[in-house]
Protein backbone atom coordinates (compact mmCIF):
# COMPACT_ATOMS: atom_id res chain seq x y z
CA UNK A 1 0.00 0.00 0.00
CA UNK A 2 1.07 3.50 -1.05
CA UNK A 3 1.85 5.13 3.11
CA UNK A 4 2.33 8.37 1.54
CA UNK A 5 -1.43 8.25 -0.11
CA UNK A 6 -2.81 7.97 2.90
CA UNK A 7 -1.29 10.35 4.76
CA UNK A 8 -2.55 13.03 2.24
CA UNK A 9 -6.03 11.81 3.12
CA UNK A 10 -5.53 12.23 6.30
CA UNK A 11 -4.06 15.63 6.12
CA UNK A 12 -7.53 16.61 3.93
CA UNK A 13 -9.82 15.32 6.40
CA UNK A 14 -8.05 17.55 9.04
CA UNK A 15 -8.55 20.51 7.10
CA UNK A 16 -11.78 19.81 6.62
CA UNK A 17 -12.76 19.31 9.92
CA UNK A 18 -11.14 22.47 11.01
CA UNK A 19 -12.79 24.85 8.00
CA UNK A 20 -16.03 23.06 9.30
CA UNK A 21 -15.75 24.65 12.72
CA UNK A 22 -18.72 27.70 13.36
CA UNK A 23 -17.13 31.02 13.68
CA UNK A 24 -18.29 34.05 15.25
CA UNK A 25 -19.82 36.66 12.57
CA UNK A 26 -21.25 40.05 13.45
CA UNK A 27 -24.41 42.13 12.86
CA UNK A 28 -23.84 45.28 13.92
CA UNK A 29 -25.75 46.83 11.05
CA UNK A 30 -28.88 45.29 12.84
CA UNK A 31 -28.16 46.07 16.21
CA UNK A 32 -25.30 47.51 18.10
CA UNK A 33 -25.87 44.72 20.19
CA UNK A 34 -25.01 41.95 17.86
CA UNK A 35 -21.18 42.08 18.03
CA UNK A 36 -21.17 38.39 17.73
CA UNK A 37 -24.30 36.59 16.09
CA UNK A 38 -24.48 32.32 15.48
CA UNK A 39 -27.27 30.90 13.31
CA UNK A 40 -27.26 27.86 15.44
CA UNK A 41 -29.34 27.43 18.33
CA UNK A 42 -27.99 27.36 21.62
CA UNK A 43 -26.27 29.02 24.29
CA UNK A 44 -23.35 30.80 22.13
CA UNK A 45 -26.00 32.91 20.64
CA UNK A 46 -25.41 34.50 24.50
CA UNK A 47 -23.75 37.87 24.52
CA UNK A 48 -24.89 38.41 28.25
CA UNK A 49 -27.01 37.85 31.20
CA UNK A 50 -30.09 39.91 29.10
CA UNK A 51 -28.56 39.86 25.85
CA UNK A 52 -28.05 37.65 22.90
CA UNK A 53 -28.01 37.55 18.85
CA UNK A 54 -29.35 35.23 16.67
CA UNK A 55 -29.35 34.86 12.69
CA UNK A 56 -32.07 32.32 11.25
CA UNK A 57 -31.22 29.97 8.37
CA UNK A 58 -32.40 31.19 5.08
CA UNK A 59 -36.18 30.73 5.07
CA UNK A 60 -37.36 30.56 1.11
CA UNK A 61 -40.98 31.88 0.59
CA UNK A 62 -42.50 30.83 -2.95
CA UNK A 63 -45.64 31.67 -4.25
CA UNK A 64 -47.42 32.22 -7.76
CA UNK A 65 -48.90 35.57 -8.25
CA UNK A 66 -52.76 36.32 -8.49
CA UNK A 67 -52.53 35.59 -12.42
CA UNK A 68 -50.98 32.30 -12.19
CA UNK A 69 -47.98 33.64 -14.34
CA UNK A 70 -44.42 32.66 -13.32
CA UNK A 71 -43.50 31.65 -9.73
CA UNK A 72 -41.73 33.93 -7.31
CA UNK A 73 -39.46 32.85 -5.02
CA UNK A 74 -37.69 35.04 -1.96
CA UNK A 75 -34.78 34.34 0.61
CA UNK A 76 -35.63 35.84 3.73
CA UNK A 77 -32.93 36.16 7.20
CA UNK A 78 -34.78 36.52 10.53
CA UNK A 79 -32.33 38.53 13.43
CA UNK A 80 -33.49 37.74 17.24
CA UNK A 81 -31.78 39.70 19.53
CA UNK A 82 -32.45 42.05 23.05
CA UNK A 83 -30.33 43.35 25.43
CA UNK A 84 -32.56 43.77 28.69
CA UNK A 85 -32.51 44.89 32.05
CA UNK A 86 -32.19 42.09 34.44
CA UNK A 87 -34.13 43.47 37.33
CA UNK A 88 -37.86 43.67 36.04
CA UNK A 89 -40.75 41.22 35.19
CA UNK A 90 -40.91 41.87 31.48
CA UNK A 91 -38.36 41.08 28.72
CA UNK A 92 -38.11 42.34 25.03
CA UNK A 93 -37.80 40.33 22.23
CA UNK A 94 -36.68 42.03 19.35
CA UNK A 95 -36.87 41.38 15.29
CA UNK A 96 -35.44 42.43 12.02
CA UNK A 97 -35.84 40.43 8.60
CA UNK A 98 -33.47 41.09 5.64
CA UNK A 99 -34.92 39.76 2.56
CA UNK A 100 -33.57 39.29 -1.08
CA UNK A 101 -35.71 38.59 -4.43
CA UNK A 102 -33.95 35.17 -5.87
CA UNK A 103 -36.96 34.16 -8.58
CA UNK A 104 -39.75 35.68 -10.45
CA UNK A 105 -40.89 39.75 -9.95
CA UNK A 106 -40.48 41.08 -6.77
CA UNK A 107 -43.61 41.32 -4.66
CA UNK A 108 -45.33 42.54 -1.83
CA UNK A 109 -44.17 40.52 1.32
CA UNK A 110 -45.01 40.03 4.96
CA UNK A 111 -44.22 38.33 8.21
CA UNK A 112 -45.55 37.52 11.54
CA UNK A 113 -43.53 35.93 14.77
CA UNK A 114 -45.73 34.35 17.16
CA UNK A 115 -44.48 33.46 20.47
CA UNK A 116 -45.38 30.86 22.49
CA UNK A 117 -44.65 30.15 26.23
CA UNK A 118 -46.89 27.57 26.75
CA UNK A 119 -48.63 29.98 29.48
CA UNK A 120 -45.28 30.47 31.72
CA UNK A 121 -45.83 33.79 30.44
CA UNK A 122 -48.04 36.59 28.40
CA UNK A 123 -47.25 37.90 25.10
CA UNK A 124 -47.58 41.20 23.44
CA UNK A 125 -49.87 41.43 20.44
CA UNK A 126 -47.41 39.95 17.47
CA UNK A 127 -46.55 42.46 14.75
CA UNK A 128 -47.25 42.53 11.10
CA UNK A 129 -43.75 43.46 9.50
CA UNK A 130 -44.16 44.36 5.76
CA UNK A 131 -40.28 42.97 4.25
CA UNK A 132 -38.22 45.41 2.24
CA UNK A 133 -36.74 43.28 -0.95
CA UNK A 134 -33.23 44.12 -0.88
CA UNK A 135 -32.61 45.63 3.09
CA UNK A 136 -33.69 45.00 6.30
CA UNK A 137 -36.88 46.12 7.88
CA UNK A 138 -37.36 48.51 10.86
CA UNK A 139 -37.14 47.01 14.09
CA UNK A 140 -39.86 45.19 16.00
CA UNK A 141 -40.85 44.27 19.65
CA UNK A 142 -42.34 41.58 21.37
CA UNK A 143 -42.75 42.10 25.20
CA UNK A 144 -43.01 38.40 26.84
CA UNK A 145 -43.90 39.15 31.07
CA UNK A 146 -43.74 35.73 32.96
CA UNK A 147 -46.78 34.96 35.15
CA UNK A 148 -45.26 33.74 37.87
CA UNK A 149 -47.96 31.35 39.14
CA UNK A 150 -47.36 28.71 41.44
CA UNK A 151 -43.16 28.63 40.56
CA UNK A 152 -40.35 30.97 42.39
CA UNK A 153 -37.95 30.95 40.62
CA UNK A 154 -39.90 29.89 37.14
CA UNK A 155 -37.85 28.94 34.12
CA UNK A 156 -39.12 28.84 30.17
CA UNK A 157 -38.45 28.69 27.02
CA UNK A 158 -40.49 30.33 24.42
CA UNK A 159 -40.92 28.74 21.02
CA UNK A 160 -40.76 30.17 17.46
CA UNK A 161 -43.03 30.37 14.52
CA UNK A 162 -42.56 32.83 11.54
CA UNK A 163 -45.35 33.20 8.76
CA UNK A 164 -45.05 34.71 5.90
CA UNK A 165 -47.75 35.52 3.08
CA UNK A 166 -47.85 38.38 0.13
CA UNK A 167 -49.50 41.78 1.44
CA UNK A 168 -52.76 41.21 2.15
CA UNK A 169 -53.48 37.59 2.67
CA UNK A 170 -54.31 35.96 6.08
CA UNK A 171 -52.04 34.80 8.37
CA UNK A 172 -54.27 31.68 9.02
CA UNK A 173 -54.98 30.38 5.02
CA UNK A 174 -53.60 32.72 2.97
CA UNK A 175 -52.40 31.07 -0.57
CA UNK A 176 -48.85 31.64 -0.15
CA UNK A 177 -48.46 31.28 3.37
CA UNK A 178 -44.80 29.62 4.51
CA UNK A 179 -44.74 28.42 8.07
CA UNK A 180 -40.87 28.42 9.57
CA UNK A 181 -40.88 26.60 12.97
CA UNK A 182 -37.16 25.76 13.39
CA UNK A 183 -35.62 29.25 12.61
CA UNK A 184 -35.92 31.04 15.70
CA UNK A 185 -34.21 30.73 18.80
CA UNK A 186 -34.98 32.59 22.24
CA UNK A 187 -32.53 31.26 25.10
CA UNK A 188 -33.95 29.76 28.04
CA UNK A 189 -35.61 32.61 30.32
CA UNK A 190 -35.42 32.66 34.23
CA UNK A 191 -37.03 35.19 36.69
CA UNK A 192 -37.60 34.98 40.14
CA UNK A 193 -38.72 37.30 43.06
CA UNK A 194 -36.60 38.28 45.96
CA UNK A 195 -34.16 35.39 45.63
CA UNK A 196 -31.43 37.29 44.38
CA UNK A 197 -31.83 39.63 47.30
CA UNK A 198 -35.10 40.53 49.44
CA UNK A 199 -37.46 43.03 47.66
CA UNK A 200 -36.35 42.47 44.11
CA UNK A 201 -37.31 40.95 41.29
CA UNK A 202 -35.97 39.96 37.31
CA UNK A 203 -34.73 37.59 35.28
CA UNK A 204 -31.85 36.51 33.31
CA UNK A 205 -30.91 34.05 30.72
CA UNK A 206 -29.51 31.28 32.67
CA UNK A 207 -27.37 29.77 30.43
CA UNK A 208 -25.26 32.99 30.03
CA UNK A 209 -22.34 32.72 32.68
CA UNK A 210 -22.31 34.84 35.71
CA UNK A 211 -19.02 36.74 36.02
CA UNK A 212 -18.09 38.99 38.82
CA UNK A 213 -15.59 41.69 37.44
CA UNK A 214 -16.14 44.37 39.55
CA UNK A 215 -12.82 43.90 41.54
CA UNK A 216 -9.65 45.62 39.93
CA UNK A 217 -6.09 45.44 40.36
CA UNK A 218 -5.47 49.21 39.69
CA UNK A 219 -8.56 50.73 41.89
CA UNK A 220 -7.43 51.90 45.12
CA UNK A 221 -10.68 51.24 46.79
CA UNK A 222 -10.30 47.33 46.40
CA UNK A 223 -6.27 46.52 45.32
CA UNK A 224 -6.10 44.46 48.16
CA UNK A 225 -8.87 41.96 47.77
CA UNK A 226 -7.78 42.40 44.08
CA UNK A 227 -4.52 40.87 44.62
CA UNK A 228 -5.70 38.13 47.15
CA UNK A 229 -7.45 37.05 44.71
CA UNK A 230 -5.34 36.76 41.99
CA UNK A 231 -3.09 35.12 44.53
CA UNK A 232 -5.81 32.36 45.25
CA UNK A 233 -6.82 31.71 41.88
CA UNK A 234 -3.11 30.96 40.63
CA UNK A 235 -2.57 28.68 43.41
CA UNK A 236 -5.65 26.57 41.88
CA UNK A 237 -8.56 27.65 44.42
CA UNK A 238 -11.58 27.69 42.03
CA UNK A 239 -13.89 30.73 40.64
CA UNK A 240 -11.71 31.58 37.47
CA UNK A 241 -13.15 32.21 34.13
CA UNK A 242 -11.73 31.09 31.06
CA UNK A 243 -13.23 31.49 28.17
CA UNK A 244 -13.51 29.06 25.14
CA UNK A 245 -12.19 32.08 22.57
CA UNK A 246 -14.44 30.98 19.79
CA UNK A 247 -16.56 34.51 19.65
CA UNK A 248 -19.01 33.26 22.40
CA UNK A 249 -19.30 34.56 26.09
CA UNK A 250 -19.06 31.01 27.19
CA UNK A 251 -16.87 29.35 29.74
CA UNK A 252 -14.07 26.59 28.53
CA UNK A 253 -15.53 23.46 29.89
CA UNK A 254 -12.20 21.68 30.08
CA UNK A 255 -11.14 24.15 32.81
CA UNK A 256 -13.92 24.44 34.52
CA UNK A 257 -14.32 25.32 38.26
CA UNK A 258 -17.08 28.41 39.42
CA UNK A 259 -18.27 29.05 42.46
CA UNK A 260 -21.55 28.28 43.68
CA UNK A 261 -23.38 31.04 46.00
CA UNK A 262 -25.38 30.38 48.75
CA UNK A 263 -27.78 31.97 50.81
CA UNK A 264 -27.48 29.72 54.03
CA UNK A 265 -27.08 31.79 57.32
CA UNK A 266 -25.25 28.58 58.90
CA UNK A 267 -23.24 27.98 55.71
CA UNK A 268 -22.09 31.40 55.41
CA UNK A 269 -21.48 31.34 59.50
CA UNK A 270 -19.21 27.94 59.23
CA UNK A 271 -17.33 29.28 56.20
CA UNK A 272 -16.56 32.33 58.51
CA UNK A 273 -15.45 29.90 61.49
CA UNK A 274 -13.34 28.22 59.53
CA UNK A 275 -11.72 31.40 57.75
CA UNK A 276 -11.54 33.11 61.78
CA UNK A 277 -9.79 30.24 62.54
CA UNK A 278 -6.78 29.62 59.93
CA UNK A 279 -6.49 33.95 60.10
CA UNK A 280 -5.69 33.30 64.29
CA UNK A 281 -3.16 29.97 63.18
CA UNK A 282 -1.42 32.54 60.06
CA UNK A 283 -1.29 35.77 62.51
CA UNK A 284 -1.69 35.03 65.96
CA UNK A 285 -4.28 37.34 66.51
CA UNK A 286 -7.77 37.61 66.87
CA UNK A 287 -9.55 39.17 63.08
CA UNK A 288 -11.04 42.47 63.47
CA UNK A 289 -14.33 42.24 61.83
CA UNK A 290 -17.89 43.76 61.76
CA UNK A 291 -20.06 40.85 60.24
CA UNK A 292 -23.53 39.51 59.99
CA UNK A 293 -24.74 35.88 58.15
CA UNK A 294 -28.01 37.28 56.61
CA UNK A 295 -27.02 37.45 52.93
CA UNK A 296 -28.99 40.56 52.18
CA UNK A 297 -27.30 42.74 54.94
CA UNK A 298 -24.53 44.91 53.66
CA UNK A 299 -21.44 43.53 55.08
CA UNK A 300 -19.41 45.29 57.54
CA UNK A 301 -15.62 46.00 57.69
CA UNK A 302 -12.82 43.15 58.18
CA UNK A 303 -9.23 42.55 57.90
CA UNK A 304 -9.58 38.62 57.83
CA UNK A 305 -10.26 38.29 53.84
CA UNK A 306 -11.23 34.89 52.68
CA UNK A 307 -11.15 33.30 49.23
CA UNK A 308 -13.26 31.17 48.28
CA UNK A 309 -16.20 34.05 49.62
CA UNK A 310 -17.90 32.90 52.66
CA UNK A 311 -21.62 33.35 49.99
CA UNK A 312 -20.59 30.29 48.45
CA UNK A 313 -20.54 26.53 49.16
CA UNK A 314 -17.24 26.19 48.11
CA UNK A 315 -15.72 28.35 51.06
CA UNK A 316 -13.69 27.73 53.92
CA UNK A 317 -15.60 25.17 56.30
CA UNK A 318 -15.95 22.78 52.89
CA UNK A 319 -12.12 22.75 51.39
CA UNK A 320 -9.11 24.42 50.05
CA UNK A 321 -9.10 28.08 50.53
CA UNK A 322 -6.73 31.26 51.66
CA UNK A 323 -7.11 33.71 54.34
CA UNK A 324 -5.19 37.00 54.19
CA UNK A 325 -4.89 39.85 56.65
CA UNK A 326 -5.94 43.01 54.65
CA UNK A 327 -7.43 46.87 54.80
CA UNK A 328 -10.95 46.20 56.69
CA UNK A 329 -12.76 48.99 54.35
CA UNK A 330 -10.95 47.34 51.65
CA UNK A 331 -12.41 44.36 51.90
CA UNK A 332 -16.16 45.55 52.94
CA UNK A 333 -15.91 47.59 49.66
CA UNK A 334 -15.82 44.48 47.70
CA UNK A 335 -18.06 42.75 49.68
CA UNK A 336 -20.90 45.23 49.25
CA UNK A 337 -19.69 45.27 45.17
CA UNK A 338 -19.90 41.21 45.45
CA UNK A 339 -23.68 41.32 46.98
CA UNK A 340 -24.26 44.18 44.29
CA UNK A 341 -23.27 42.09 41.76
CA UNK A 342 -25.56 39.44 43.41
CA UNK A 343 -28.47 41.34 42.93
CA UNK A 344 -27.93 42.55 39.51
CA UNK A 345 -27.16 39.34 37.67
CA UNK A 346 -29.54 37.50 39.50
CA UNK A 347 -27.19 35.04 40.72
CA UNK A 348 -29.61 32.70 43.31
CA UNK A 349 -28.95 30.57 46.15
CA UNK A 350 -27.82 27.39 44.63
CA UNK A 351 -26.28 29.41 41.19
CA UNK A 352 -22.53 29.31 39.75
CA UNK A 353 -20.33 32.34 39.01
CA UNK A 354 -16.89 33.21 37.81
CA UNK A 355 -14.96 35.83 39.32
CA UNK A 356 -12.78 38.06 36.81
CA UNK A 357 -10.19 40.08 38.61
CA UNK A 358 -8.96 42.72 36.24
CA UNK A 359 -6.20 44.92 35.81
Amino acid sequence: MNLRFFARVAACFVVIGASSAAHAESATDVSPICTTVFNEAGPRTLLGRGSYCFRSNVMEHVSSNPERTAETRADVEAYMYSDNALNQLSWDIKLRFRTKSVAGESVPLQVKPYIDCKGLCTVSAAPTIDLMPGGLTSEATITLTPTMAGANPMTFQPTVEYRIVRTGESFEDGQSISRFHSDAHIPKIRCDEGLARRGTKGCVYIEAPAIFSGISMSDPDVDESAIHIREAQAADLPGKFVGRGDGSILQDSSNDSPLTRTREPDVIAKNRSAARKQYVLQYAEEPVCTLTTDPDDPPGPCNCDEYPFASTYEGAFEGRFSVKRIDAKDNQRAGARLGNFFTSQRVIGGDTFYVNVTD
